[in-house]
């Protein structure tokens, strides 16, 4: 970058001695930008906005233990999901995004019609960085069903969570408790007329098993328990009666995830993961669930990036 400016004409020499400095002048600045440019971070994404998304795969579906379907021996459950969010501040990001299930085994996806395409999710809201390591959460969700009657409930979610992993050691990401309250503002996810209150609290400790420069193997421990007002409701077939239950579910996982480092940065960080879960149902959820069981085994394997 050359500097500019009036030289004036005192004598020839003069002014081209000026111009000499100037173009020196110049010369360093542009190799120092050069250098700084060198020195900066590099990465695939530097901006503001970030683009994350997916797929999983699974063979039985519970949405916070309340029975979708299953995929059987006949078929499968696939769930893409696509979240774009942008930084506006160092303590505050918006996001807005998308998750699906498609569900191939047309004869047992819970509504009784033979479309794959199961529900399509929309979602858009907030989060805030707290002092001390916590972090508060705000979102509007609407679950929508394309394959039965459309938009069948619309909530407002508020979670706070809990950052821990700088009071362990090296290998272990922390518990990362969290809780979470769902607040139904139209239909409900049980089916049962009117808006119901959902509570949720887990964590999810984590631990480097295979250290790895390229590819490190993480083993995480996923924990959730769900609640409800007015939000894990049946209705009796014989007696018209509604029944109620406070407990919806509780749920733990090993879950096993893997950077995919073969695939080059430009594209983004790709990882899989793979698990298995465990699904205890309360006595409602249990009713709902079309299996008549109490306890579900389901697996995983899901492929996602981040950029």
């Amino acid at each position: 970058m050359m500097a500019q400016g009036r030289v004036h004409q005192i004598g020839r020499g003069f002014a081209m001695t000026l111009i000499a400095a100037a173009l020196v002048l110049g010369t360093a600045g542009f190799t120092s930008a050069a250098e700084e440019m060198m020195e900066a971070p590099a990465g695939p994404n530097l901006g503001k906005i970030s683009l994350s998304g997916g797929v999983d795969f699974t063979n039985e579906y519970f949405f916070r233990g309340i029975y979708q379907g299953t995929g059987n021996d006949e078929g499968v459950i696939i769930q893409p999901y696509l979240d774009v969010s942008a930084e506006l501040t160092d303590w505050l990001s918006v996001y807005v995004g998308t998750w699906n299930s498609l569900q191939t085994d047309s004869d047992d996806n819970n509504t009784g019609s033979d479309e794959t395409w199961y529900e399509a999710d929309w979602y858009f809201g907030a989060s805030i960085a707290l002092p001390a390591n916590f972090s508060f959460d705000v979102s509007y969700i609407i679950l929508y069903g394309p394959s039965s009657a459309g938009i069948f409930a619309e909530e407002i979610d508020l979670s706070l969570a809990y950052d821990d992993s700088a009071l362990w050691g090296d290998n272990f990401d922390g518990l990362q408790p969290y809780v979470t309250v769902a607040f139904e503002t139209d239909g409900a996810s049980d089916g049962i007329e009117g808006e119901g209150v959902y509570y949720e609290v887990g964590i999810e400790p984590s631990f480097t098993v295979l250290e790895s420069e390229t590819m490190p193997v993480t083993l995480s421990i996923p924990m959730t328990a769900g609640f409800g007002s007015d939000y894990y409701e049946w209705a009796n077939p014989v007696t018209g009666n509604v029944e109620e239950d406070e407990f919806g579910y509780f749920d733990i996982g090993l879950v096993a995830s893997v950077p995919l480092s073969f695939i080059p940065s430009e594209y983004g960080a790709w990882s899989a993961s793979v698990g298995v879960h465990g699904l205890f149902l309360g006595d409602t959820a249990e009713k709902i669930d079309e299996t008549g069981d109490d306890f579900h085994v389901i697996g995983t394997f899901g492929i996602g990036f981040e950029y």
